[in-house]
């Protein structure tokens, strides 16, 4: 199944805290409360979040079952998506059933002091949503999962009200947990470290990774239970806006000043916020904050712990991003032998830094070492998961690519192949995994000179990302980029520059102009303006991204130097159009002396020279006419010293 992603016009959110109680001699103020709502608020209303932020009201704290009562109210017009959150104490009634507290609940009267959970109940069935979301984060939540049942005699988990998605944070007869000190309670924690480090999963996805996270920290698994595909909806959205980012440096702070630097939960935080950095393009922060919380960890739970080969893994991928290459492969080698030796070589984690290690061999270079270490992990995990599982495809996929790398591109070609074949029927035509796999292919087509194939693919491709993830979705705009090349090789520039111009617009506007991606379409545009013979625009444009690289990646990064190349090579460039422009300027004289000035073909050769693409020496944004540098691009074609040299001996056979 696709996933889906909400209508923000038709959606709504309803989030209700309780975390001060009159009576807390016996319901304790739960401080971490405050900043659930906050925080998930944040989260769900920041730029390209689910819902506007007029669309998603908070309460904490509610006087009273009317104030709640009228934001769901409000509420009850969505269409599209409703999300109801409820974090605080959960109580039992004599008769077992759950009610949510309120300020003024009191234990021993809660049925007449506290909410049904039949009235968030009531909401859900009666709300005519498309998707319906129930999260609460209290004691025996799991027991809204009655409420949701047709009657007390149906089975658990099979309420049938469609379209519905229930996550709580325990089972019926289990506590929750808000651990002292902490700014948010244990499960609101797991889902906001989930939504901000691994955005744009779907909910079946979210809940599996917010199960993960409870799990490492030592706390009993969430329960769902969900109905008529709505686990397919999207919630947060698929890039951290800087607004999540700072939720997870508000914790951190906060955590390295109440609990230390060296605990447990500080070190899980800079771990998630490092990943976070990494996702918002922040390469140099994430590296930095990896190599302390990784010298932490080693200093507090040993070399060996899986926490700390999780970070180290971490932190060799963050090394690649960077452009620190060798760095990545040494500590991908390190954790490597590590995990080898704690968990034998067969261990799923074992297998994944394998595939990891031949990754950054591949980028070193070192084509040779990764293919041989892709086959010996591909081995492996045939035999762990089997052919169909996603990893095992994955480092099939790495494969492939690793043979293209070393310019075996037919075995390339078949592994893909084969590869998207067998994802397109394990996972469907539309997942994420599936449409990659279909870039890598038409990249491979490429590389073959099977341009026709590769551009039929990509724009098939494009076409299901953009249904299916939407026109700012990253994986779209890297497939805009490998068209656009493909369409620069194959000779239709004109196309590859207007896609290339429109997907860096895109870029800059979603990911700003210092993101390592961004600076990649800029880079690639600008030699597509070369090839159209617009050099003053391409040494332009490869100026300003060689500076950015040089600044956001190194200046030893490889990108930072294939960019200084071109540049040097658009300037080698425009010195030989000077050359050309020369030649053309003393051809014109003898046409007009020996044809008159007006004769057609000394017309026709004015008309040259006018449409002859600048710069010229000493003059880099205009030619000596004064004409403005890339006429060329606009409608002309680019001229070469040889084009031009053909031109002028047929000219000169017409007269």
């Amino acid at each position: 199944m696709n996933p889906r992603h909400p209508d923000r016009e038709n959606s709504r959110a309803v989030l209700i805290g309780v975390g001060a109680y009159q009576h807390h001699d016996r319901l304790p103020h739960i401080p971490a409360v405050d900043n659930n709502i906050d925080d998930l608020h944040q989260l769900l209303t920041a730029s390209g979040g689910t819902f506007d932020p007029e669309r998603c009201q908070a309460v904490t704290d509610p006087a009273n079952t009317d104030e709640i009562g009228q934001i769901l109210e409000a509420a009850a017009v969505a269409r599209d998506t409703l999300l109801i959150y409820y974090t605080g104490h959960g109580l039992l009634d004599s008769s077992g059933h759950l009610h949510l507290a309120l300020p003024g609940t009191h234990p021993d009267r809660t049925r007449f002091t506290a909410l049904p959970i039949t009235v968030l109940r009531d909401s859900i069935l009666d709300s005519p949503a498309t998707t319906r979301i129930l999260i609460l984060d209290c004691c025996f939540s799991g027991r809204a999962f009655d409420a949701l049942s047709d009657g007390p005699d149906v089975i658990l988990g099979q309420a049938d009200v469609a379209g519905t998605y229930t996550i709580t944070s325990s089972a019926r007869n289990e506590t929750s947990y808000a651990p002292p000190g902490q700014p948010n309670t244990a499960f609101t924690a797991a889902l906001l470290a989930s939504a901000i480090t691994t955005p744009g999963l779907t909910l079946d996805e979210l809940y599996v990774d917010i199960e993960h996270h409870l799990h490492r920290n030592g706390h009993p698994p969430p329960q769902r239970r969900s109905v008529n595909n709505a686990g397919r909806l999207v919630l947060f959205p698929r890039t951290p806006a800087p607004g999540t980012v700072e939720v997870l440096e508000r914790t951190f702070d906060q955590q390295r000043r109440v609990l230390g630097p060296a605990h447990a939960h500080t070190l899980d935080t800079g771990d998630n916020l490092a990943r976070a950095y990494s996702a918002a393009g922040r390469v140099a922060d994430s590296v930095e904050l990896y190599e302390v919380t990784l010298d932490q960890r080693r200093r507090v739970l040993g070399p060996t712990h899986p926490h700390t080969l999780d970070t180290g893994d971490n932190l060799a991928r963050a090394y690649s991003a960077a452009g620190r290459v060798a760095d990545s492969v040494e500590l991908y080698e390190t954790t490597l032998d590590q995990r080898r030796r704690a968990l034998g070589p067969e261990h799923p984690d074992t297998l994944t830094t394998g595939h990891n290690l031949a990754v950054a061999y591949r980028e070193m270079g070192r084509v040779t070492d990764a293919i041989e270490l892709y086959e010996k992990t591909l081995e492996r995990g045939r035999r762990v998961f089997g052919l169909d599982h996603p990893d095992t495809m994955t480092t099939r996929d790495g494969l492939a690519g690793a043979y293209s790398a070393a310019g075996r591109v037919a075995d390339a070609i078949d592994v893909f192949e084969e590869t998207l074949a067998d994802r397109r029927r394990v996972l469907g035509a539309a997942h994420k995994d599936t449409l990659e796999t279909s870039v890598h292919l038409a990249v491979a087509y490429r590389e073959a000179g099977r341009f026709r194939d590769a551009i039929e693919l990509f724009e098939q491709t494009l076409s299901d990302r953009e249904r299916v993830f939407g026109p700012g979705d990253p994986g779209f705009l890297n497939a805009n980029d490998h068209l656009a090349v493909a369409y620069r090789q194959a000779g239709r520039v004109a196309e590859a520059i207007a896609l290339f111009e429109r997907t860096l617009s895109d870029r800059e506007r979603v990911f700003g102009l210092d993101d390592p991606v961004t600076l990649n379409t800029s880079h690639h545009l600008a030699v597509a303006y070369r090839q159209a013979g617009r050099v003053a625009d391409a040494i332009g444009l490869f100026e300003s991204t060689l500076d950015r690289r040089r600044r956001v990646l190194g200046p030893t990064h490889p990108g930072t130097a294939a960019t200084g190349d071109e540049l040097a090579e658009a300037h080698r460039a425009a010195r030989k159009l000077a050359e050309v422009f020369a030649l053309l300027e003393k051809a014109l004289n003898p046409l007009e002396e020996g044809l008159g000035s007006d004769h057609p073909t000394v017309a026709q050769f004015r008309d040259f020279l006018d449409a002859f693409p600048g710069p010229m020496a000493g003059d880099v944004g205009a030619d000596k006419r004064g004409i403005p540098s890339g006429r060329a691009g606009e409608g002309t074609t680019a001229i070469s010293h040889r084009s031009a040299s053909e031109w002028l001996r047929g000219l000169w056979r017409g007269v």
